[in-house]
C-alpha cells in the first residue's frame, strides 16, 4: 500500500478474492451467443478475441515468473541479489488485475458506437502507425507522467506502492495502485484508438502490441541482465531506444533517475539518466565467474502436483503451506510432463538462495519424488543423483549438506554413510539434522510422562528417543518392534536403564511417539485422548477428531533470516524441517563431523537443541 492512500487506491474487486474472475463471465457469455447466432455469426467473435489474448498475457506472465525464478539460469546475470519477502510476494500476488482490468476495457469498447463488426486480420500500415505513435506522443508522454508521480503529493498517495520493491521480480511491472493502472490504460490504449481513427486497426496489431508491451515490461522489472553488451557496442544508437533490465533496476534503487518507459531517449534529452547505467550493465552481464555457498539442504519434490509450491512455480501458491486443494488438481495436465521430463533428464537444480548470519545457504532438489524411494529399481539412479550433489556442493565450497525428506532414508544409503563410504576424503560434512529431530521431539514430550507407545524403533530417531528416555528419565518406553530391532536397542541403552524399555503389543497408552505414518485402523488402538508426537517424513492423516496430533519437528528460522520466497512443504512461513534447521545450525556453528549412519549420538542431543535457541531458532510446535 502506499504511504498515504490516496483515492481510487483499491481495485473495485479487491474483496472478491479469486471470485474476481466470475468478471470474466460476461465475456464468455457474448463469445458463446456470437458463436450460436447468426447475428454473431456475421461478426468476428470479439469477446472470445479478448478471452484468449488474456490468456495468452497470463501464459506470458507466469512463463517470466518461472524462467527468471530458476536460479541456475539468472543467478550469474542477477541485477540486484538482495533476496526478497513475502511481504512483497504478498503485495505482488494480484498482478494479473491489470488484465482483467483491460479485457473488460476491451468489452466495454466492444459495445460502443466505435466498435467495428468486422476488424481486418492485418493491416502493414497500422505497424508504422504504432511505431511512430508509440515512440513519440507515448513514450514522452509517459515519460512526464512518470516524473508527476515521483512529485511528493502523487509519490506518496500512488507510486510509492510499486516502489517498495526495491528489488523486483518480472511481475512488478504490473503492481500499481487502481488509478494509475487507469490512468496507464488510457495512454496506452491511445495507440490502438488512434489507428481505429485512421481506418488501420486489426485484430493482429491489437494481440501484438499488447503482448509486445507486456513482454517489454517483464524485461525491465525481471532483475536479470539478458541482453549482450556487444549489442549495444555494435549499435552504439540503440542504447537510445531500448532500455535493459539494468537500466530500470536504478529507477528502483536511485528513484529519481531512469524514468522512461521503454525507450530511454528522453532520458538522456532531459538529463535524467543514472550516469552508472552502462557500467550497471556491464558488470552484471559479466556476472560471477564461480559461485561460491556455505549450506546446502538437499531435498525433493514430494508429488507431481509440489512442484507448482516450488518458487519458480506459481508465486500465491508457493507463498502458503502445501495443501491439495481441489483447484490444483486442474494442473496435473501440466504435472505429469514435467515430472517425466524431470525424471528423464533431470539434474540437482538449485531452488532458492537464503542468507543469515553471514551464512549463504542452498536449497537443492534433486529431480524425483517421493513416490521414486519406494521403488527397488530406483535406488542407483538415487543415490547417484544425491552423490552427484553432495560433490557439486563441495565444488562449490560448501561446508555441509544436508540430506533432507527421504534423501537420508536408512534403506537408501544408510543415512548417507554411503556417500561416506565411497568417498572417504570428503571435505564437505553430510549431516542429516536427525539429533536436532529427535531433541525437538523430546522437547515436544511431557515432562512427566511416565510411560511413552514408541512405533518406529527401526529408525535411528526412534532408537534415539528411546535411548535418551530410558537414560535421562522416569519414562517407561513400551516399543512395538521386531524382535530382532528390540534386541538391537535394549544392547545400546546402559545396563541399569535396560528394565525401562519394554518390548509388548499394549497400545492403551496416551503419549503415542511415531516414526511411521499410522493408518486409520491403526490409529484406532489409541485410546481417546491419546496424543502423537510425529517425526515421519510427511503428517500422517489426523483420523482421530478425540485425539491430538503434535505437528511435525521443525523449527522456526532467526528473524534475520532472508530471501524465503516459499514455504517449505506443508510447514508455514519462515518455519522448516528440524533436518533442514540441523543442517543450517551445523553451518553456523562449525561443527567438524558428519551426522550420517544409524545410529545419533544421545549425549548431543541436548547440547544441540541449546545451541539452536541461542541461534534464534524457536521450536515449532
Amino acid at each position: 500500500m502506499a504511504i498515504n492512500p490516496g483515492l481510487l487506491t483499491h481495485w473495485p474487486w479487491e474483496r472478491l478474492g479469486s471470485f474476481k474472475y466470475l468478471l470474466y463471465l460476461p465475456l464468455v457469455a457474448n463469445a458463446v451467443r456470437s458463436a450460436m447466432t447468426p447475428e454473431g455469426r456475421s461478426r468476428d467473435n470479439f469477446s472470445l478475441h479478448i478471452l484468449v489474448l488474456a490468456a495468452l498475457r497470463y501464459i506470458q506472465g507466469q512463463l517470466w515468473i518461472t524462467v527468471t525464478s530458476v536460479h541456475d539460469i539468472v543467478k550469474k546475470h542477477q541485477v540486484q541479489t538482495k533476496g526478497m519477502k513475502f511481504d512483497q510476494l504478498d503485495r505482488e500476488r494480484d498482478w494479473e488485475d491489470f488484465i482483467l482490468l483491460q479485457a473488460l476495457m476491451l468489452l466495454a469498447y466492444q459495445f460502443s458506437p466505435l466498435c467495428l463488426p468486422n476488424h481486418a486480420v492485418w493491416d502493414w500500415r497500422g505497424l508504422v502507425i504504432t511505431i511512430l505513435w508509440h515512440l513519440g506522443p507515448v513514450e514522452f508522454l509517459y515519460y512526464w507522467f512518470h516524473r508527476a508521480l515521483h512529485h511528493h503529493s502523487l509519490y506518496r498517495r500512488y507510486h510509492s506502492h510499486h516502489h517498495l520493491s526495491f528489488v523486483t521480480q518480472a511481475v512488478t511491472g504490473n503492481v500499481h495502485p487502481f488509478a494509475e493502472h487507469l490512468s496507464y490504460a488510457v495512454l496506452f490504449g491511445s495507440t490502438l484508438i488512434v489507428n481505429l481513427f485512421l481506418g488501420t486497426a486489426s485484430l493482429a496489431l491489437i494481440y501484438s502490441y499488447m503482448l509486445w508491451f507486456d513482454f517489454m515490461n517483464y524485461i525491465g522489472h525481471c532483475n536479470w541482465e539478458f541482453m549482450p553488451s556487444w549489442m549495444f557496442q555494435a549499435l552504439p544508437l540503440l542504447k537510445y531506444l531500448v532500455y535493459t533490465p539494468s537500466f530500470h533496476s536504478l529507477h528502483h534503487t536511485q528513484v529519481h533517475t531512469n524514468f522512461c518507459l521503454f525507450v530511454p531517449l528522453y532520458d538522456y534529452i532531459y538529463g535524467t539518466v543514472d550516469k552508472t547505467s552502462d557500467q550497471l550493465h556491464l558488470a552484471a552481464r559479466q556476472g560471477t565467474l564461480t559461485e561460491l555457498v556455505d549450506f546446502v539442504f538437499l531435498t525433493h519434490p514430494t508429488d507431481p502436483l509440489s512442484v507448482f509450491h516450488l518458487s519458480f512455480g506459481i508465486p500465491s501458491f508457493a507463498a502458503q503451506p502445501y495443501c491439495r486443494k481441489w483447484y490444483i488438481w486442474l494442473l496435473y495436465p501440466l504435472a505429469l510432463p514435467a515430472m517425466l521430463l524431470l525424471w528423464a533428464f533431470g539434474s540437482p537444480f538449485t531452488v532458492e538462495e537464503h542468507t543469515v548470519d553471514k551464512v549463504l545457504a542452498q536449497t537443492w532438489a534433486i529431480p524425483r519424488f517421493s513416490f521414486h524411494f519406494g521403488m527397488t529399481s530406483e535406488i542407483g539412479s538415487l543415490n547417484a543423483l544425491i552423490e552427484r550433489a553432495i560433490l557439486a556442493a563441495q565444488d562449490k565450497g560448501a561446508k555441509f549438506i544436508c540430506l533432507g525428506i527421504h534423501n537420508k532414508d536408512e534403506h537408501l544409503n544408510a543415512s548417507g554413510a554411503l556417500f561416506l563410504k565411497n568417498h572417504p576424503g570428503l571435505s564437505i560434512k553430510v549431516v542429516d539434522g536427525s539429533t536436532l529431530t529427535s531433541a525437538i521431539v523430546l522437547d515436544k514430550l511431557p515432562k512427566d510422562a511416565s510411560e511413552v507407545f514408541l512405533v518406529g524403533v527401526e529408525h535411528k530417531v526412534g532408537r534415539a528417543i528411546a535411548n535418551y528416555l530410558c537414560r535421562h528419565r522416569a519414562t517407561e518406553v513400551l516399543a512395538k518392534s521386531s524382535s530382532y530391532a528390540f534386541e538391537s536397542l535394549k544392547k545400546s541403552v546402559p545396563q541399569e536403564s535396560q528394565h525401562k524399555l519394554l518390548d509388548v503389543t499394549c497400545w492403551n497408552l496416551q503419549a503415542w511417539i511415531v516414526g511411521e505414518p499410522l493408518r486409520a485402523m491403526e490409529q484406532l488402538h489409541a485410546p481417546s485422548g491419546a496424543c502423537f508426537y510425529q517425526f515421519t517424513e510427511e503428517a500422517m492423516e489426523e483420523t482421530r477428531p478425540d485425539c491430538s496430533y503434535a505437528k511435525l519437528p521443525a523449527m522456526r528460522l532467526p528473524p534475520e533470516y532472508k530471501g524465503i520466497r516459499a514455504c517449505e512443504g506443508s510447514m508455514p512461513r519462515g518455519v522448516v524441517q528440524a533436518s533442514h534447521a540441523g543442517g543450517i545450525l551445523a553451518t553456523m556453528e562449525n561443527w567438524n563431523h558428519h551426522e550420517v549412519g544409524n545410529t545419533i549420538d544421545v549425549d548431543k542431543i541436548d547440547a544441540v537443541m541449546r545451541a539452536a535457541v541461542n541461534r534464534g531458532f524457536v521450536p515449532y510446535y
